[in-house]
């Protein structure tokens, strides 16, 4: 959870000097702690802020951001603290094959198991050639990056795939197919993991500067020191 306050003692000494107007104070407090929210749920739904490792993409975790006021000389902004962890935390590398040939769609051949596991592309990444196979219905294309895999009859491939190879548009969009069995090498389906993602402090050094000064302004208005 993100805080911010007036320090203690503070307040008292602008009391001994002053009669603040608090209720602009709570204006002020309330209208930072609103771009703070504001910020934090543009990294939550995909934006990546200067200092993150990562892009984040949870519209849950972007609706679950909200912030309080806590009398009039405090706000607080939070978010999901499980999604908070979720987006921020390191993830080690692992073999994604042991998950992929023991869910319920892996399937048994003479050759052991195996599972074809679509994987999406997004439109604007694709090549040329990719774009007219999929406007043509073309499975076997040539391209720059590879042809799809062939299958003869005694069930053998004669060539490996590209990453555009066999492109077909699904529901969700465009579409590849790959093969992950028992004799895949190791490497092939091994997830490299994700560093640590300093999502908050990257929201903080963004919101920073404008938080000081609304406060700052808020004070002064406060103690009609703008008049």
């Amino acid at each position: 959870m993100l805080t911010f306050e007036i320090k203690d003692g503070l307040d008292d000494l602008l009391r001994s000097l002053a009669s603040p107007d608090y209720a602009k104070v709570g204006e002020g407090m309330d209208l930072a702690g609103g771009l703070v929210a504001n910020v934090w749920e543009a990294a939550a739904y995909g934006a990546k802020l200067p200092g993150m490792t990562r892009a984040v993409h949870i519209p849950l975790y972007g609706q679950s951001i909200e912030h309080h006021l806590r009398g009039e000389l405090a706000v607080s902004v939070q978010g999901n603290d499980q999604m908070t962890e979720e987006a921020q935390r390191e993830v080690a590398p692992r073999d994604m094959k042991p998950g992929l040939l023991g869910g319920p769609h892996a399937r048994t051949g003479s050759h052991g198991r195996y599972n074809i596991i679509p994987i999406r592309h997004k439109p604007e990444n694709l090549s040329n050639d990719a774009v007219m196979a999929l406007l043509q219905d073309l499975r076997n294309f040539r391209t720059d990056f590879g042809r799809r895999s062939k299958i003869t009859p005694a069930g053998h491939y004669t060539w490996t795939t590209g990453h555009e190879s066999g492109i077909r548009m699904g529901n969700t969009g465009p579409v590849t197919f790959r093969t992950v069995s028992d004799s895949s090498p190791a490497s092939s389906w091994w997830y490299p993991g994700l560093p640590e993602n300093p999502m908050l402090e990257a929201i903080w050094a963004m919101a920073k500067e404008d938080v000081e000064r609304i406060v700052f302004e808020a004070w002064v208005e406060a103690m009609g020191l703008d008049r």
